[in-house]
């Protein structure tokens, strides 16, 4: 059998081939455009706006009302540190000794300066009245008398500053012992034993048991509305509780860097369980009411210096909304701008999202 092609038949071949390859692409099925990008699901929520009292909230913590700085009175190498950070003392609590040897040295030195002075004013009482015997002999000199008179004198007068110098020297003694004035905790140590401190320097911050307060920050335009609005706090340890509080004191200038004034609030029936350092917020209620939106915390990000949350727009598209937060709550925040009733924001996992992404809200909602 000849298998031989002529060149005419191979040409034939050749557009028959072709035109079955192009068949081929324009198949049903078989096309090269790109496939739909997946929408992303998302926990979201619709806002509802209702009226809310106006509020601000402040975070803060508890602090002692009287917080005091002990220190040695004398300078010293210290031998002992009794307490740690976190010790309960009361008033006569040893919380550290110095190194004694000196301060024993200068007492013997005082003393031994007292003897001294001691026995010269002897001798100068004892020459006064050998010399008054002869008061009405011939040999008797006026101006000798006054001069005894003025040694004995003087005598006794060094005899009183060597006593001060000995009490003095037992007082230096007596320092050498720092000891706690007045029930408290102890919330700072600054010192260990073997450094040497100097007189006066404080080694120990006692925080006084009772008085405790709330301390915040304010900003100064907010400082006017302070009198006015009644106070209630929220502790940590204690969420969804608001206790009632007052106003004790404002500071009486500005932080330089951050231009709040510090603030201290006294809770009127403080709970059992207060503890020094525990987190709190002061919230502040202000006259009138306004239309507002409690959000989850977790719908809010940061963008920049300002709060954002991502609203859903119709065609399922992120919208990155600036928002204007009233209040932060344990789990909540007030929105008193940005939002609008019937917006779809996200409530979860805001900080993997992107502006213009395509999503359907979780349960079908919104797909």
């Amino acid at each position: 059998m000849n298998f031989h092609l002529t060149r005419k038949q191979i040409g034939a071949a050749a557009v028959v081939a072709a035109a079955i390859i192009a068949a081929a692409a324009v198949a049903p099925g078989h096309n090269d455009a790109p496939a739909p990008i997946a929408s992303r699901p998302v926990k979201a929520m619709t806002v509802k706006l209702g009226d809310q009292a106006s509020r601000s909230s402040y975070p803060g913590t508890v602090q002692p009302r009287h917080q005091s700085a002990l220190a040695f009175r004398v300078a010293g190498r210290i031998t002992k540190r009794l307490v740690d950070v976190g010790a309960t003392v009361t008033p006569g609590t040893v919380l550290a000794t110095l190194d004694r040897e000196d301060l024993d040295l200068g007492l013997r030195s005082a003393q031994a300066q007292l003897a001294s002075t001691q026995a010269d004013s002897i001798q100068a009482q004892r020459d006064l009245e050998r010399y008054e015997q002869i008061r009405q002999s011939p040999a008797f000199s006026q101006s000798v008398y006054d001069k005894r008179l003025s040694t004995m004198q003087i005598a006794q007068g060094r005899v009183r500053d060597a006593e001060a110098q000995v009490k003095l020297r037992q007082n230096q003694l007596g320092y050498a012992t720092l000891i706690a004035d007045a029930p408290g905790v102890v919330t700072s140590a600054r010192a260990e034993a073997g450094q040497v401190v100097g007189a006066g320097e404080a080694v120990f911050t006692v925080a006084r048991a009772g008085d405790l307060e709330i301390a915040v920050s304010v900003p100064e335009q907010r400082v006017a509305e302070l009198k006015d609005a009644p106070a209630r706090v929220s502790l940590w340890t204690h969420p969804g509780t608001l206790l009632a509080a007052h106003l004790r004191e404002v500071g009486a200038s500005a932080d330089p860097v951050t231009r709040t004034y510090d603030v201290r609030y006294v809770l009127d029936e403080p709970p059992a369980d207060q503890q020094l350092g525990m987190s709190a917020s002061v919230i502040l209620a202000r006259p009138g009411a306004t239309q507002m939106a409690e959000v989850p915390l977790t719908a809010i990000f940061q963008s920049g210096t300002t709060p954002s949350v991502y609203v859903v727009t119709a065609d399922n598209t992120l919208s990155k909304r600036p928002v204007t937060v009233a209040a932060f709550h344990s789990e909540t925040a007030l929105v008193a701008d940005g939002l609008k009733d019937g917006d779809v924001i996200v409530t979860a996992g805001v900080h993997r999202l992107d502006e213009g992404q395509k999503v359907r809200r979780l349960g079908g909602e919104g797909a």
